[in-house]
């Protein structure tokens, strides 16, 4: 069948002229040949002396797309037959992306660098003219846009290549690829800076609050209060997680009902044994995921011994509990002082994972108090409570340093009292250490140790060494080394020595140091903003990351994975060179 011959076409307007190619070539990156390039991006002097000779050559730009390559995908012209009776196809949706975020780079940054990145809003629609624009000019224009916008990925990739190369930093690729080892050593590898390794996201539908996040070897173990479905629902979601890949793998999940305020920051968070984790009223099967309701209500559990879990009300009760044939009854009841609301959470030179003191028949609990209370102990097998004070002291508050197997009761700068797990007197002394902190890493130690730390200078034998706040002006922090007594020096950050005072109080909520004594980790200086920092010993740099600043919590994993958690993600924080 014939077709009916086609009406005669106005003539095509005449184009605009395509972009000069060589004309946009003059803003690439210029090469390793030009003399304007020598000395930027790295100021530092080569090996052989001469400024900006170790800057890497300008990488070769990629082949700039061929114009009449892409002439040929243009749309038909009117007069081709095979426009006629076709429609245009909408795009296929994108897929979901997968349940783990990884970075596409993490640098390390120097404290006091980072840069506010502002996302703009798209601009609003508007209506078009009433002048109309033919079909012909706009494919033309669609394609020269086309042909602009691959000449500027060119030329972007190259300059970030090159200033990449100039700053010698390497992309480094997401994922975990330490050594998935617990030594109780921070690893030396933190000399590079803070990377990401990657990042668990929360989803705000489900959870509104940052989990509560315990660590035992390889296993994450995260808990959700989750968003509320009615006005009196209570629930919590568990997950655990093996960290010791390259991205974690989820292990279980469990959702259980609860009779407790799940979102509530107290310390201990967790209580465990072998085989149970105790978190609120909830008792976790570890292996599998199992969740029983445990009958003790909003108590929280403090610690176990031989079977016996112990939970006290802050308001001054606390309860021992056994399991017989899969049901909890109390084994005794005790009346204690009115309790501190933060538990442990406010201890200073030690970090306890629980409330337990001692082990078999002399097993206590420490019972921290309120303002204005005395400390006491509590028997774990029979409910005895033993004060821990001078009757004679008109003390309101003390500070508490907790050992494996005792306890220094700190009246502020009054005499301190050394006490073991059953609450008897074993020593006194006078000295204070508020410029000197031993570092976390090395578990807890006995009383005898932290007797030693705060009678005999610069000793600290169950950790890796004691940091000291020195010099006249309290700039600089000194590392000493508790294998061979050597020492390392750094600079206290610039944005932290505003807030130091004449008497250089050195109080931190975490300190740790490498064995070999050439990385060093702290958080949170007393009075000062909270932040992490990495300190490189050999060169005096530390490192700081907005990211990991900006968690409401930090779990240590291995020497080389630090967890940050905050109600938008769980992230693994390593080393940069990792």
């Amino acid at each position: 069948m014939g077709f009916a011959p086609l009406p005669e076409l106005a003539p095509l307007p005449d184009l605009a002229p395509l972009p000069d190619i060589e004309e946009l070539l003059r803003f690439a990156p210029p090469t390793s040949g030009n003399e304007a390039v020598a000395g930027q991006a790295d100021t530092g002097t080569s090996e052989a002396g001469v400024p900006g000779a170790d800057v890497a050559p300008l990488p070769d730009l990629a082949p700039l797309p061929d114009i009449e390559e892409f002439l040929r995908f243009a749309p038909p012209m009117p007069g081709d037959e095979a426009v006629a009776g076709q429609a245009e196809t909408d795009a296929a949706p994108t897929a979901p992306g997968p349940a783990i975020q990884a970075p596409a780079s993490s640098p390390a940054e120097d404290a006091g660098e980072h840069e506010s990145i502002t996302h703009g809003h798209a601009p609003e629609p508007h209506e078009d003219s009433d002048e109309s624009v033919s079909p012909v000019k706009k494919h033309l224009h669609l394609i020269l846009i086309a042909c602009a916008c691959v000449v500027a990925i060119v030329i972007g990739t190259s300059f970030f290549r090159w200033f990449s190369q100039q700053a010698g930093e390497p992309v480094r690729e997401p994922g975990y690829r330490g050594t998935a080892l617990n030594t109780h050593s921070l690893s030396p590898e933190w000399t590079s800076g803070i990377a990401v390794a990657w990042t668990i996201p929360i989803d705000p539908k489900r959870f509104t609050f940052a989990p509560h996040v315990h660590a035992e070897g390889s296993t994450l173990y995260l808990a959700f209060s989750d968003r509320p479905t009615t006005a009196r629902s209570r629930s919590v979601t568990v997950m655990a997680y093996d960290v010791s890949g390259t991205e974690p793998r989820l292990l279980w999940e469990t959702n259980a009902e609860t009779s407790t305020r799940a979102y509530e920051t107290f310390t201990p968070q967790f209580v465990w044994d072998d085989d149970l984790l105790f978190f609120r009223d909830l008792v976790i099967d570890k292996a599998t995921g199992t969740i029983t309701q445990a009958p003790w209500g909003e108590a929280y559990p403090m610690g176990i011994s031989e079977g016996i879990v112990v939970t006290c009300l802050t308001d001054g009760y606390c309860t021992g509990w056994s399991q017989d044939s899969g049901e909890w009854t109390e084994v005794w009841k005790a009346t204690t002082v009115k309790q501190s609301s933060f538990g442990l959470g406010h201890m200073n030179y030690t970090a306890p994972d629980s409330a337990l003191i001692g082990s078999g028949e002399q097993a206590s609990i420490l019972i921290v108090p309120d303002h204005a209370e005395v400390p006491q102990l509590l028997n774990v097998r029979t409910g005895e409570l033993t004060n821990l004070a001078d009757p004679d002291d008109d003390t309101t508050s003390y500070a508490l340093v907790q050992a494996s197997d005792g306890v220094i009761v700190d009246p502020w700068l009054n005499t301190k009292y050394a006490y073991d797990s059953v609450g008897d007197l074993r020593g006194t002394f006078n000295q204070n250490r508020y410029v000197t902190q031993p570092t976390r890493d090395g578990g807890a130690p006995t009383l005898a140790q932290l007797s030693d730390f705060f009678t005999k200078d610069k000793t600290a034998s169950w950790t890796t060494g004691v940091v000291e706040m020195t010099s006249n002006d309290c700039a600089t922090l000194e590392l000493t080394l508790t294998s061979d007594a050597s020492t390392r020096t750094v600079s206290v950050p610039d944005n932290i020595r505003p807030y130091q005072t004449d008497s250089c109080i050195f109080l931190v909520k975490d300190v740790r140091a490498s064995a070999d004594g050439s990385a060093m980790y702290i958080r949170d200086f007393s009075l000062a903003p909270k932040g992490s920092y990495f300190f490189n010993t050999a060169t005096n740099k530390n490192f700081n990351s907005a990211e990991l600043d900006a968690a409401e919590s930090h779990t240590w994993v291995f020497d080389d994975m630090l967890i940050g958690a905050s109600k938008t993600g769980v992230t693994a924080f390593v080393p940069a060179s990792s």
